[in-house]
């Protein structure tokens, strides 16, 4: 059977990298934290996001990147911040917020300058 043919303005074959285990480290994590965003009551699976504590791209090896400890199931308002830089969490699960962040944004966004990891 014949591919259909490629519409060369808006479309292109690419042929890329994906993270083997990623969708187990999805469970893993969300699992981790009962299926809920880890500082916020949010608990339906489509707005939680399995995200790296340790970068990906930084893990010493396998094991590391698909370990859920290493991960935190956050809310996509809380998630996107994280990812960014613009917001992380100290040794007590305390939120820090970058200075490069506006209280104007933060309130927008729906972060709380008082939010805590409900577990270390």
């Amino acid at each position: 059977m014949k591919s259909p043919p490629v519409d060369r303005i808006t479309e292109r074959i690419q042929l890329r990298k994906s993270r083997i285990g990623q969708g187990k480290f999805r469970e893993d994590v969300l699992a981790r934290w009962d299926g809920q965003c880890a500082v916020s009551p949010i608990s339906k699976p489509e707005l939680l996001r399995a995200s790296h504590i340790k970068p990906w791209s930084t893990c010493d090896n396998s094991q590391e990147k698909l370990d859920p400890f290493n991960g935190l199931a956050l809310a996509q308002n809380y998630d996107g911040q994280f990812d960014s830089g613009f917001i992380s969490f100290d040794e007590d699960g305390r939120i820090i917020i970058s200075e490069r962040l506006e209280v104007w944004e933060t309130q927008t966004l729906g972060i709380s300058e008082r939010a805590r990891l409900r577990q270390l």
